[in-house]
């Protein structure tokens, strides 16, 4: 049984394709947290022991309204700091290979984080999380209530990218011409798109980088130990220009989009680097099989 797809259009014209993840991959990952949360618990009550008889009598009171708070809050910043600070996966999801992300497909914010999260006491309304089971299959997202509160939905993590059609006139930023506008439309199966996490930023090379090109780039990352601060920085910059000055290399992004950091070209460079290479072994392998 094929599992529903989600397709999310971004402000650069770029296709993303998620798979939701179904109910019962969410209850595993759910029931996998709940187990490393009971490990938690475990040590309180362990800490709470020892505590109680080094502590004089006076402040047993106090102790056990500190086990109580902790207690509750634990599963609240369990959930809500693993998925605004891993962009979206707690250690369940990142076993079952899901992650929450919002309905634009970008990564999830803090405040949907802690929406998301604090409403799981309406879906565990009445009991065994009842409420948000049933909501879960009358949403065709399979969202439950804090999802639809939060605008957030559980995707496999197996995001696909596609290029969509650029029609002409639409702004870029373009190699040498520090913007302007597209004039024909590439076809999409002859691009590489590299999307940064957590910015909306998407590096499109149409046709191939020129000989060598892919070693100096991965070099330049694995020096960023051995050089000094400012020089990586300047290194880095000069890459990226130069690489936006290649034949075929566009930079989308919005606007109002702040520029990036040599560390973000640097992460956008690298992933360029093996998705080139991930590129050309499938062009070897079908060669061979065809």
């Amino acid at each position: 049984m094929q599992r529903p797809e989600v397709k999310v259009m971004t402000p650069e014209r770029v296709e993303l394709v998620f798979t939701l993840a179904g109910i019962g991959t969410r209850a595993l990952a759910f029931l996998i947290d709940r187990l490393i949360i009971l490990g938690v618990y475990v040590l309180f009550a362990l800490a709470a022991w020892g505590l109680w008889y080094a502590l004089p009598a006076r402040l047993h009171d106090v102790l056990i309204g500190v086990m109580v708070i902790l207690a509750f809050f634990t599963p609240f910043l369990y959930h809500i700091g693993c998925e605004y600070s891993t962009s979206g996966q707690t250690v369940g999801k990142r076993c079952q290979r899901i992650r929450v992300v919002r309905r634009d497909g970008r990564p999830v914010t803090f405040a949907a984080a802690a929406v998301r999260n604090v409403l799981r006491v309406v879906d565990g309304f009445p009991v065994g999380y009842l409420a948000g089971v049933v909501v879960m299959l009358i949403d065709p997202k399979a969202r439950r209530v804090g999802d639809l509160a939060a605008g957030t939905m559980v995707v496999l993590d197996n995001r696909r990218l596609q290029l969509a059609p650029l029609p002409a006139g639409t702004p870029w930023e373009d190699a040498g011409t520090s913007g302007g506008t597209v004039e024909a439309a590439p076809p999409a199966s002859a691009a590489v798109t590299v999307r940064l996490p957590r910015r909306h930023v998407t590096f499109v090379l149409h046709g191939e980088l020129p000989p060598g090109w892919e070693d100096t780039l991965r070099a330049l990352v694995k020096r960023r130990r051995q050089l000094a601060p400012a020089i990586w920085r300047d290194r880095v910059r000069e890459a990226w220009e130069a690489t936006l000055a290649l034949p075929g290399v566009a930079l989308l992004r919005p606007p109002d989009e702040r520029p990036l950091t040599p560390r973000e070209q640097a992460q956008l460079l690298r992933a360029l680097v093996r998705a080139v290479r991930k590129q050309a072994r499938a062009k070897r392998r079908r060669r061979r099989t065809g």
